[in-house]
């Protein structure tokens, strides 16, 4: 089991001793390096080995840091007393690094580094405040001038209100996006500044992170699904057209069926575009993302209720009416 402090591995422990287990005699090592590290208040002492009977202890103060058994020197090629005098100096050297970062300059230089963080968050978010407005200004004032509308012949799409309001609004949103961007950033780099929170600030930078890797895993898995989806969209739009192509030739005369009347054709092209638009909401649905779970199923289940029991009177009508059509009583 790896004793690792500040993220460095400094040995290997390999003998259980009594009731503890490599990894947990590890674990205390570590823990017990770390608290002596980060306590600025600690008098500084070497690391003495001293020799036993059949272990050796390594010795900070009155503290015994750690023992070395014959079984944790087997895998070295050294003896106990010499890979144990190799460890003192190797946990020596840690704890002197790690005390430089506790030093009174060293604490200084960090906060000088914390203001200057907090300073060019200020400036930001300061230029923000004034960049913004600005341009939320200028998107008005080209309303109706540089920002038309949208039209197709006659019909308009898109008026220049709405189009000036919709940019309005995206400005906004990277207005909000950028600033959380910046305190995200700010929180990562002034608590990685400081050794007692550079932990929370691992912790922020990996949680981000992680749910980065999920979405993108997650986006990844579903491009061949979105692909599926607009294949069958696809498909099923030129199929429709093809039935109505089909169905306003009968309506004209052009293509004629056996005992099939022409005033059919409008009617019975709604019903057969319906049912194929149903056939592939069925074929879309198995690759909407959260289809198979419990919980989408659920509300399925609830909405068909729903509409089974409020739409029974309107569908009835729609049966008479398709009966009454090709029937042709009258």
């Amino acid at each position: 089991a790896p004793v690792v402090l500040d993220e460095d591995t400094l040995f290997v422990i390999y003998d259980q001793l009594g009731p503890f287990t490599p990894q947990v005699r590890a674990q205390a090592i570590a823990e017990r390096l770390a608290r002596l590290a980060k306590d600025p208040f600690t008098r500084i002492y070497p690391v003495t080995a001293a020799d036993r009977a059949s272990t050796s202890e390594l010795v900070y103060g009155e503290m015994v840091v750690m023992t070395v058994t014959d079984r944790d020197a087997e895998p070295s090629g050294l003896s106990r007393q010499e890979l144990a005098k190799a460890y003192a100096q190797k946990i020596q050297a840690a704890l002197a690094n790690s005390r430089e970062q506790f030093t009174l300059r060293t604490i200084l230089i960090n906060a000088g580094l914390a203001i200057l963080d907090t300073i060019i968050l200020v400036v930001l978010l300061v230029l923000f405040h004034k960049t913004f407005p600005k341009l939320y200004a200028k998107l008005e004032a080209w309303r109706g001038s540089i920002i038309r509308p949208i039209r197709i012949q006659q019909v308009e799409l898109l008026s220049a209100d709405q189009i000036a309001a919709a940019l309005t609004g995206i400005a906004k949103t990277i207005r909000v996006a950028a600033v959380l961007v910046l305190l995200y950033m700010y929180l990562t780099t002034v608590l990685g500044i400081f050794p007692w929170t550079r932990g929370v600030s691992a912790a922020l930078f990996d949680a981000v992170l992680s749910t980065l890797q999920v979405i993108g895993q997650a986006f990844a898995t579903y491009i061949p699904n979105v692909i599926s989806i607009i294949v069958i969209i696809f498909v099923t739009r030129y199929i429709i057209k093809l039935i109505r192509l089909l169905f306003t030739g009968v309506e004209r005369g052009a293509i004629t069926f056996a005992e099939f009347q022409r005033d059919w054709a409008q009617p019975t092209y709604k019903i057969v575009r319906f049912l194929v638009i149903v056939f592939a909401a069925i074929a879309i649905f198995p690759y909407i993302p959260g289809s198979q779970s419990e919980g989408f199923r659920g509300i399925s289940v609830f909405l068909g209720l729903l509409l089974s029991l409020g739409s029974a009177v309107s569908i009835s009508n729609i049966i008479a009416g398709v009966v009454l059509t090709y029937m042709h009583p009258f």
